[in-house]
This record gives structure tokens, C-alpha cells and sequence, in this order.
């Protein structure tokens, strides 16, 4: 668990965006169609970078306020929210023509609400600090949802506009440990009372990373329903997997997140290097070197606020961010939580409210249905025996198709409360990806409350 050492000599802050690079070569430029902040968030030595779009739909900048603000995060441990960007659901999507063309994506996030994205936690992205010459990553969701809360802060300082806006934390994969944490760090100062207010509503997280142990397992069922794995080759995943529990209850954390690795990588390579965030393909599609190049441009760094001796990277589950999260990978979140700050899922359903302390938070959990890593299984075994209030109803729901029109199916949904769960078939890992326009109108739907025109299949059906 080394430590990089930072050249970076000043905190640059957070500025307009006025336009930036539309391609590798920087032969032309983009001007942003809706008013743009980017750069740092301070977080005590720490610096968050960040970059935010406002909605399509806000004309007038005395009206910003009312619209809902959207915070994405990527997980990785380590990866760049920038991806999330770029990639996925961002006003902007990179091409993967050879000039790393950047074009404007007609699904993007932000086309209703307020979107920004952070690279989160220092060592992802931009994101950095100083702490005697060297970087000092974070080592628990207590430390990382506070380093968070505070950058968030700053935003909403240098831009108080947007402070009332109705926020909505949301992500996808190692977001489900990132997201609750922060989302509870927030309701928790709102609590306190002694720094301003910050309107949280709810959450909303993809193919969420909460129960490693149990997730793990699914993962190698998975691989051997979709022959990745023949019967020995499961038979031997599946021996090695035993230990992996044992080594979790002992604590003894390193053990059993190489032990998830090296079954991981195995199913992979049994499947002859298949896409475990997509079992249709062979190419996950998450990490690129244009990217890379694209953020490493010195071009691009100015257009951002970004000091030019800062270096972006990505990583997904391995550098050191992940290895200073080892602990936090392999634990369960669902329930276990760390003694000094609580962030189950249980907790945010059933105590944790808005800054009015009165209504509950929403919460909203969706699946691609060709995801291995982070899969519907697990989700829907997370949330039926999740223990919670409305614990029975919620196992006497009745799922329903989300059609519209009817012939179309969108998704698969069930709702009690203020808990919502969907799966997106033809999906993998990264839904905005597999189905774009899908993932903007259920993320707009559950934003505003708006209904998912849906049926029951089995409705004479005794269940």
C-alpha cells in the first residue's frame, strides 16, 4: 500500500467552463449549450474534482434552484466519475473513432435535472491531496463520506443557487458502498444543524456492490448457468469459494479479497476472457486509453481548471485506492456498518429523512440483467430479505412489467414505500450504456414522481 507522491503546488477551485477540447487533437472546440462549473471541491487537505451541467430545461438562473440536482458517482474502488461522463449518461459522449470525437448524447442525464459528476475518492480521477508530500487515501466510508460531504460543501458555497436544489445521490457498482455512506453522511449533518442545510431526497444506484460474500457466490452460479463453467470447473470454483466467508468473519480481510479476485478472474478466463459486466460481449467497455488521453490533455486540464501537473487515472478494484479499501470491499453494508457511523440500507429507508427531518428518503435500486459481477440475483436477494419495516409487504409485492406501450417492455419493477426496484433486461453493468434512453426516463420518472405505466403478467395468478 504505497504512497504516490503529488507535484501539484495550488488549489485551483471551481470556475465556469466556457468551452473545451472535441477531440485528441484539439482541432476544434465545444461550447457548452447550458452553464458549466468545473474544478476542485476542498475537502480539508484534500481537493474533490468535480464538473457540473446545469439542466436543458433551466433558461432563466433565478430558477436554477428548482430544479433537482442529480450527484453521479462510478465506483471501481478508484475509477473516474469522468467515465460516467464520457461514457454513459453525460451531455457529452466520447466516440471511439480514432480522434476520440466528442458528441453531444440526445440521452443525457441532464436534459431535466442538474448533473455532476465527481471523482471521488482522492486518487480517482483529478482528485488529489497533500499530506507531507504525499497522497493520503481514504480508508473507510467514514472517512470517505466526510472528505465528500466537505468538497460538496465547498460547491454550494462558491455556487449557493443550487444549495436548494432537491439532490439526488446516484451511481452504479462500488457506488452501493460509496452512495449510502454519503447519503447518510449528509442527513446525519443536516441533523446537526451547524453547517448549512444541504436538501437531500434519495438516492438511486445500479447494480449495486453491497454483499461481497453473497454477491461472489451468485457471480460463479451465473457463470455456470450461462455455460462460462462446466460442472467441474464450478465444482472447483465453488470449493475455493468456501473459504471465503470463513475468512470474512475472521477478519481477515486480504485473504478474502484476493480470494474474490482469483475467483473472479478464473470464471472470467474459464469464459474465455467474457465481459463479466456484460455477458454478451468480450469487451467491458470501461476502461480506454482515449479517455486517458483525452483528460491527460494539457488542453483539457486549462478548459477544467485543473493545475496541467495533475495526472487523471482510472482504475477498477485494483491500485491504491482499492487497497485501502480492502476491508470496506469485503464487508457487507447492507447491514454492518462501521460502529461510529451508520449507513445500512435499513437505516436510510426507515430513519433517515430530508433537511425537514420529516419525510422519508427515496430510495431506488436498479439491475442490468446480463450483468455477472454486480447482477439482478444479488439485488433481489439484498432487498427480499432485507430486514426493514415494510419487510412483509415488500415480500407480497407482486412484480410488474414496465411497459409503455404495452408490446415495449422497458423493465421489470416493484415499489412499496419509499423503495423502488427495477430490472432492465438487455442490459449489462453500465445501464445508461446498454439502454440509454430507458435508463434517462426511469431516472427522470423516479426523480419526479412520475408513474411507470406497468402490468401485472400473473394478474389471476395465485403467487
Amino acid at each position: 500500500m504505497g504512497h504516490a507522491k503529488s507535484k501539484n503546488s495550488s488549489f485551483s477551485g471551481i470556475g465556469p467552463v466556457k468551452e473545451f477540447p472535441a477531440n485528441l487533437m484539439n482541432t476544434s472546440k465545444i461550447t457548452p449549450l447550458v452553464r458549466s462549473y468545473a474544478g476542485f471541491g476542498k475537502a480539508g487537505k484534500s481537493n474533490l474534482f468535480c464538473w457540473f451541467f446545469e439542466s436543458q430545461k433551466c433558461v432563466d438562473p433565478k430558477e436554477a434552484g428548482d430544479f433537482p440536482l442529480l450527484i453521479w458517482l462510478n465506483g471501481g474502488p478508484g475509477a473516474s466519475s469522468m467515465a460516467g461522463l464520457l461514457l454513459e449518461n453525460g451531455p457529452y459522449l466520447q466516440q471511439s473513432d480514432p480522434a476520440g470525437t466528442i458528441v453531444e448524447n440526445p440521452y443525457a442525464w441532464n436534459r431535466e435535472a442538474h448533473v455532476m459528476y465527481w471523482d471521488n475518492p482522492v486518487g480517482s480521477g483529478y482528485s488529489y491531496n497533500h499530506h507531507d508530500g504525499h497522497y493520503h487515501y481514504v480508508d473507510s466510508e467514514r472517512e470517505l463520506s466526510k472528505q465528500f460531504y466537505e468538497a460538496l460543501q465547498s460547491f454550494f458555497d462558491d455556487y449557493p443557487v443550487y444549495r436548494k436544489c432537491p439532490l439526488f445521490v446516484t451511481g452504479e457498482s462500488y457506488g452501493g458502498k460509496y452512495i449510502p455512506a454519503i447519503t447518510s453522511r449528509i442527513v446525519q449533518e443536516n441533523a446537526k444543524g451547524d453547517k448549512p442545510l444541504i436538501n437531500i431526497k434519495g438516492m438511486a444506484i445500479g447494480n449495486p456492490w453491497m454483499d461481497p460474500v453473497m454477491q461472489t457466490k451468485f457471480r460463479l452460479e451465473m457463470g455456470f448457468e450461462l455455460g462460462f463453467l462446466d460442472t467441474k470447473q464450478h465444482k472447483h470454483l465453488m470449493r475455493q469459494y468456501k473459504r471465503l466467508p470463513q475468512y470474512v468473519n475472521d477478519g481477515e480481510w486480504e485473504k478474502a479479497f484476493h480470494l474474490n479476485q482469483k475467483l473472479k478472474n478464473e470464471l472470467i478466463a474459464c469464459g474465455g476472457n467474457v465481459a463479466i459486466y456484460d455477458v454478451r460481449t468480450w469487451d467491458d467497455g470501461l476502461i480506454g486509453s482515449m479517455l486517458g488521453n483525452y483528460f491527460n490533455m494539457k488542453e483539457v486540464k486549462k478548459a477544467l481548471n485543473v493545475p496541467e501537473d495533475t495526472r487523471w487515472q482510472i482504475h477498477d478494484e485494483t491500485g491504491p485506492v482499492t487497497d485501502h479499501l480492502v476491508q470496506d470491499f469485503m464487508t457487507n453494508t447492507v447491514y454492518q456498518s462501521d460502529k461510529k457511523f451508520d449507513f445500512s440500507l435499513p437505516y436510510l429507508l426507515d430513519e433517515a429523512t430530508d433537511k425537514s427531518g420529516k419525510k422519508p428518503l427515496r430510495v431506488l435500486l436498479y439491475t442490468g440483467n446480463l450483468d455477472m459481477s454486480c447482477g439482478v440475483r444479488g439485488t433481489e436477494y439484498i432487498l427480499y430479505n432485507l430486514k426493514w419495516s415494510h419487510e412483509g409487504d415488500w415480500r407480497k409485492l407482486r412484480r410488474k412489467v414496465w411497459a409503455e406501450p404495452r408490446g415495449t417492455t422497458k423493465g421489470f419493477i416493484k415499489s412499496c414505500s419509499n423503495l423502488t426496484q427495477i430490472v432492465i433486461p438487455c442490459s449489462g453493468h453500465l445501464v445508461p450504456v446498454s439502454q440509454p434512453a430507458v435508463s434517462l426516463e426511469m431516472v427522470n420518472n423516479f426523480v419526479f414522481k412520475r408513474e411507470f405505466p406497468s402490468y401485472d403478467p400473473l394478474s389471476h395468478k395465485e403467487l
